[in-house]
């Protein structure tokens, strides 16, 4: 184990400990021939993670302000591991859906954007935009 994995582990680790974690769905669609005349669709993978999204409220001098984060905008730091502890096998990338939990319903987001934390070429966390 190196050094830089077993930070990615202490980062999960306080994830876990210090944030709202939650337990979310990691979706990514791989078309298979879109040459053809009809088309297969695309086959859909789906990873179980785990992840804190950013307040859509800020708090600056005291006061609530919106102002930072659209409504139908908002940050994820994403695990580099999965619900179950295994390492997640694929990097996020712009495109890939997660559905998150929302007031009982799955809600799906859309990834705008998303860059590994990654000191030493190992992951040690994702930082996500999601829109909905």
């Amino acid at each position: 184990m190196t050094f830089y994995s077993e930070m990615a582990e202490m980062a999960d680790e306080l994830l876990r400990e210090f944030g709202d974690v939650n337990e979310m769905l990691l979706i990514r669609e791989v078309p298979i021939d879109s040459t053809s005349a009809s088309p297969d669709p695309p086959v859909q993978y789906d990873y179980k993670v785990k992840g804190v999204l950013q307040l859509r409220y800020r708090y600056l001098d005291g006061v609530e302000s919106s102002s930072l984060i659209e409504e139908h905008k908002r940050g994820l730091m994403l695990s580099t591991f999965m619900q179950d502890s295994r390492v997640l096998p694929i990097k996020p990338k712009s495109g890939d859906k997660i559905s998150i939990q929302e007031d009982g319903e799955a809600v799906i987001w859309k990834v705008g954007s998303a860059a590994p934390v990654a000191p030493g070429g190992t992951a040690i966390i994702h930082k996500l935009e999601i829109t909905k």
